[in-house]
């Protein structure tokens, strides 16, 4: 029984020691403000240059927030779903449809306003109060489904510029919206950039033998870099939330945060927490930082990060890792948008050779494309169907998982044009 007992207490002489002196650095560390690049506190993260008041994305942006979140939410759902049918080109129109279209103006002429404008300043509420904290998430979401299709009608009408205007509209949205957000608002940006970019594979498919309409498709691909996320500052937004969440007294009451469990009521284990989610994020933002905002070698760096981090076993490190792990998702999404970018340049190659000769090519050489796949610097996959074509990044982890869309789990990243329809899959 001896060697129990003697485990037990070198456990407990350990996690002592752990806790307690890692703790005792919380004053130094946490209370006395932040280092160069990671913010403790919500007055730390703000910017001193927000921007004049009339040149801020925010105003118009909640006018029309505030305006559709008074609809019930089947009114909202119906408005949507009848406004994407009325998109979808047909030879009979249903009133309805076209009514929805009409219903939806008002809110697009207010995000076009917040698009036209060079700052946001959104007030969030870093309290930690609750498990979502980014303002009017889902209504921004549903707003990205609304421009894009209002963007899909525009072209149905033959207004393609207009159609792709409303589309970078989304992407200039989307980087208001998450200039000054954690890494939950960059989810929302590249869900966003995502949607944008679905709609305009849709119109260079279905629109692609008009004039001029492939040039504008080719336009809004190559000005994806205006608008791309800014992974560094959504890393800093992220720190200064868990670092201050972790350091507030209630913290750890019973609930979920950032994909963990806070269960743990002591003060020590808490405080012990926050300096060491300090720590992670300090060496995150300084490998992130040392690659210059290239979101792919970024998502390398965060990964690095995180494995460094968490292969140092000590008590104090549990939660903080189980917390970084949860954002390694998040930040692959930023990587993973680039590879969404180069599928879509390839795409407009492959619908160019598609409206010239009546069907898709055999390779992607015979459309004149060497699309490059950003995450191993090889040819992107692609294969003709019988029903349209794949196309597909092998993904974050480098490896060709067959560009199966039915294996969501793989990282493969899938573009698939099935029968007219556009869908993408993967990260």
């Amino acid at each position: 029984m001896a060697i129990p007992i003697i485990a037990v207490a070198g456990f407990g002489i350990w996690l002592y020691a752990d806790l307690y002196t890692t703790s005792d650095r919380y004053h130094s560390e946490i209370e006395n403000g932040s280092s160069e690049l990671i913010p403790v506190q919500p007055d730390d993260f703000k910017r001193l240059n927000a921007g004049a008041s009339e040149e801020s994305a925010t105003r118009p942006f909640l006018e029309a927030a505030k305006k559709w979140e008074k609809l019930d939410e089947a009114e909202r759902i119906k408005t949507l779903s009848q406004l994407r049918l009325y998109a979808t080109p047909r030879e009979v129109i249903d009133p309805e449809y076209q009514q929805s279209f009409t219903k939806c103006e008002p809110y697009i002429l207010k995000l076009r306003e917040a698009a036209s404008k060079k700052d946001s300043n959104f007030v969030r509420d870093w309290t930690g109060e609750g498990e979502l904290l980014e303002p009017h998430y889902h209504t921004t979401v549903q707003f990205g489904r609304m421009m894009s299709a209002y963007a899909l009608v525009e072209a149905r009408l033959g207004n393609y510029s207009q159609a792709f205007t409303d589309l970078h509209n989304i992407r200039k949205v989307a980087q208001h919206y998450s200039r000054d957000a954690g890494l939950d608002g960059l989810a929302l940006h590249v869900n966003l950039e995502t949607q944008a970019l679905s709609a305009a594979e849709e119109i260079a498919f279905l629109y692609g033998d008009k004039s001029d309409v492939l040039a504008k498709f080719d336009s809004f691909i190559a000005n994806h870099k205006a608008t791309q996320p800014d992974l560094l500052r959504n890393i800093e937004g992220e720190a200064m939330r868990t670092v201050f969440v972790l350091g507030q007294p209630e913290s750890f009451k019973d609930r979920m945060f950032s994909g963990t469990e806070l269960s743990i009521r002591n003060e020590q284990f808490q405080k012990a927490a926050a300096v060491r989610m300090f720590e992670f994020w300090q060496l995150a933002a300084e490998k992130i930082k040392a690659v210059d905002q290239d979101s792919i070698a970024s998502q390398r760096a965060f990964t690095e990060a995180f494995n460094e981090f968490s292969r140092v076993r000590s008590p104090s490190r549990m939660i903080p890792v189980e917390i970084a792990n949860w954002n390694i998702r998040r930040v692959d999404l930023a990587a993973a948008l680039v590879a969404r970018y180069a599928l879509a340049d390839a795409a407009g190659k492959l619908c160019r050779y598609y409206h010239k000769t009546g069907d898709f090519p055999s390779s992607l050489s015979d459309a004149q494309t060497n699309a490059l796949d950003p995450f191993n610097d090889e040819s992107l996959a692609y294969r003709k169907t019988e029903t349209g074509f794949i196309l597909y990044s092998v993904g974050i982890d480098g490896i060709d998982h067959g560009g199966d869309p039915e294996k969501t789990d793989k990282s493969d990243i899938i573009l698939e044009l099935n029968q007219g329809t556009i869908s993408l899959d993967g990260v």
